[in-house]
């Protein structure tokens, strides 16, 4: 097969045609960015709500976790810690304290291994459990005849609409009250 002569001139034209038709405008650079920079809002959004739905989940278990100890509890002594003290409510369910407050040795009824403390409950009295989100569990005694009582997590703000120990504890919508 034979080849056809190629002029100079024609061979610069084919190369810069080839150069200038592989390269990207800054039009369609700023295109590409704008929809990597869309996608990776949309990602962050939603890892952010599962991330969130993970931490209620969590608190909801934990939650049910200590509604179970506090009726083991219940059923060991008779009565529930009467305290309104997260350190003495964990050194009750972990068996350093009886229904009274007095301190005894008795078995624990609560693993903390599985919660968040702010200290080592076996060596800190002052110990209490935390909820995903670092704020403490909010427990209140109430005498026999009434709720017995209330255990909730004020969630995600930390806070509660209204005193928590209110029979509608669920005014601010992030509060999370144990189910029993």
């Amino acid at each position: 097969m034979r080849a056809f002569p190629v002029s100079p001139a024609m061979r610069k034209r084919s190369t810069s045609a080839c150069v200038g038709s592989a390269a990207f405008t800054l039009i369609e650079l700023l295109m590409v960015v704008a929809v990597i920079a869309i996608l990776a809002g949309l990602t962050l959004g939603f890892m952010r709500g599962a991330t969130e739905r993970a931490k209620r989940g969590q608190a909801a278990a934990e939650l049910a976790t200590i509604a179970t100890a506090l009726e083991s509890y219940q059923r060991q002594y008779g009565d529930y810690p009467r305290t309104d003290s997260g350190a003495e409510l964990l050194q009750a369910l972990i068996g350093r304290r009886g229904p009274t407050g007095a301190p005894m040795p008795g078995r624990s009824f609560l693993a903390t291994a599985h919660f968040s403390t702010n200290g080592d409950p076996d060596r800190d009295a002052a110990a209490i459990l935390l909820d995903p989100w670092g704020n403490p569990y909010f427990y209140r005694y109430a005498p026999p005849g009434d709720a017995t009582y209330v255990l909730l997590s004020v969630g995600p703000d930390g806070e509660s609409a209204n005193d928590p120990a209110d029979p509608e504890p669920s005014v601010n919508w992030d509060n999370l009250p144990a189910k029993r």
